[in-house]
């Protein structure tokens, strides 16, 4: 073993900071970073693990590539905002990436054998945020607090669709003008619709009663009330009407 000052230097390791190094260098105690421009801690091929810090530029903070600095896999900011993908991250974590086809963002997975699950994230070239579930046995369960779940935009419709992709599609929309709306997507047709003074209209957008149920023309209208019962009298009361062709 040999000593200079606080540098051990013993059978081909060296330490600073201590005389028993178990790696090629072992530090013990804090190392700085010269001021100005990048400094690297640089693999054997441009394969390897880069890590660039650049303390005093507007971009402050820690790089981490895998490619000799030429992309940026991961930084992190001066603040504490993390970027995957991104040099310039807005939140404390901000992932992207430079595609013409879907992203994959995120993963989420259960390696158990008895509750294996797989949830992705993705961006699709609709813009869409896509949530994907591996296991045909998992769901989605919100806890929402007292407020419950809102949809909330403004400028354009809010819509939420339920879409069967063996049958048909339907939403339920709001508009400008405070209508709600059941849709027939297939079918381009809304099937019904509530005004904000309670109104509900069955074939109709535009109802001028409390109900008011449209079959639309050369059409006979059938409305049936019913109950629980079989036979006969399964039908309690039939209001009908025929238009006059």
């Amino acid at each position: 073993q040999r000593a200079v000052n606080d540098l051990y230097y013993n059978d081909g390791n060296v330490g600073i900071g201590t005389d028993d190094p178990g790696e090629l260098l072992e530090v013990d105690g804090n190392i700085r970073l010269g001021d100005g421009g990048e400094r690297d801690i640089i693999g054997p091929t441009n394969n390897s693990l880069r890590i660039l810090a650049n303390p005093n530029a507007s971009t402050e903070g820690i790089k981490f590539s895998t490619d000799g600095g030429t992309t940026t896999e991961m930084f992190i900011q001066d603040g504490g905002n993390v970027g995957i993908g991104t040099p310039t991250p807005g939140y404390k974590l901000e992932v992207s990436d430079d595609t013409g086809s879907t992203v994959n963002l995120l993963r989420l997975r259960n390696t158990d054998t008895t509750y294996s699950q797989t949830w992705d994230f993705q961006l699709d070239t609709l813009k869409d945020l896509v949530i994907t579930g591996g296991s045909g046995a998992g769901g989605v369960k919100i806890l929402p607090g007292s407020r419950g779940l809102i949809l909330q935009d403004t400028g354009g419709d809010v819509k939420f669709t339920i879409d069967r992709t063996d049958a048909r599609t339907y939403s339920i929309y709001t508009e400008s003008n405070s209508k709600l709306h059941i849709r027939d997507e297939d079918a381009s047709a809304d099937r019904l619709t509530i005004l904000s003074d309670g109104k509900v209209g069955i074939g109709t957008t535009d109802p001028q009663s409390l109900l008011h149920i449209d079959t639309g023309a050369n059409s006979a209208a059938n409305f049936k009330l019913g109950a629980n019962r079989t036979g006969a009298n399964a039908a309690v009361g039939q209001i009908l009407g025929d238009w006059d062709g």
